[in-house]
């Protein structure tokens, strides 16, 4: 071969080369289309719940979310992010985050939309009467976890593989993680009923509830008390957590365990710090046994420093 010839040959490899490595030039977390995207596909199955959710909320974009979904998706591994199970490490203001994972090879295979549509056809093994799950649940319960309504997500190819799952050198990892984390052992992810009816003082959009005013103001009514409970300090709690692990699909679950006297004391003594709250929508809550009523309190930030948490209860027993 003459000296031309070995030249186009180097050429056409170099231009291969450079071809293949723009096909796989990922989406920043920064992106306004990938996080478009991401929020867009979350809260277009959030409104689409079925049966119906009565207080599922509208989801929107959180960086902080994000760079922490970036920096696991980076490790290449099929596994969870640790620094999750560590309450209050995660993000500055939640004291839990949730996580979901896809996994795939090649790179090809990824859309943020077929990642997502994965999660949610997990849907068709959970059962919301009694809460069952023939499969493998956790990642549609956590994209369906009402509560949760920031997110942040990325993706990354692993050119050396994706530990205990493929050696693909396009082996792609899809990560979102979310707050409020979701999956509170033995609750439902959402109330069943007319859409946004239990939206209270929020406002409903496409059949998600959608906060007013201040990114502060944190209002949720006719929930369970678990799901309040889920916010209080965890040093304070007897909990154990396992994860579950697919092929394709991760997702964490809570196991929570809590006597009634040590909530209740958790209770008034977050309430006994709490300096100021915001109370703008009492209603009875379903599916409780006694009538309460509740209302979300929001701390100052000196109070959120001191009890590390963003929201405290105030409950107050119908006549």
């Amino acid at each position: 071969m003459d000296l031309s010839s070995c030249l186009a040959l180097w050429i056409s490899t170099l231009l291969a080369s450079s071809s293949g490595a723009l096909s796989h030039v990922l989406p920043d977390i920064a992106d306004p289309e990938f996080i478009r995207r991401c929020v867009q596909a979350h809260n277009v199955y959030r409104s689409r719940a079925n049966p119906p959710a009565a207080n599922m909320r509208l989801m929107s974009w959180d960086d902080s979310l994000a760079r922490g979904a970036r920096s696991w998706a980076r490790h290449c591994k099929a596994s969870h992010n640790p620094v999750l199970q560590q309450v209050g490490r995660s993000h500055p203001e939640f004291r839990r985050v949730g996580e979901n994972i896809w996994l795939g090879a090649p790179y090809s295979a990824f859309t943020v939309e077929s990642a997502i549509h994965t999660w949610n056809k997990e849907g068709a093994d959970y059962t919301h009467q009694n809460q069952s799950c023939a499969r493998i649940c956790g990642h549609y319960t956590q994209l369906m976890w009402a509560t949760s309504y920031k997110i942040g997500c990325a993706v990354h190819v692993c050119s050396r593989g994706i530990d205990n799952f493929s050696t693909n050198p396009e082996s792609t990892i899809f990560v979102c993680d979310y707050g409020d984390a979701g999956n509170v052992f033995g609750f439902p992810p959402y109330i069943v009923g007319l859409a946004c009816s239990s939206c209270g003082a929020e406002k409903c959009k496409d059949k998600l509830c959608s906060k007013k005013n201040c990114k502060t103001c944190l209002h949720v009514s006719e929930l369970h008390l678990s799901e309040y409970f889920h916010h209080i300090p965890i040093a304070t709690r007897h909990s154990s957590i396992f994860t579950t692990l697919s092929k394709n699909n991760l997702n964490v679950h809570y196991i929570q365990k809590q006597g009634e006297a040590q909530i209740l004391s958790l209770l008034f003594f977050n309430l006994y710090k709490c300096i100021t709250y915001i109370c703008s929508y009492f209603q009875q809550l379903i599916q409780t046994a006694t009538k309460i009523r509740v209302c979300i309190v929001h701390c100052t930030n000196q109070l959120l420093n001191l009890i590390s948490s963003t929201t405290v209860l105030l409950c107050t027993t119908l006549p």
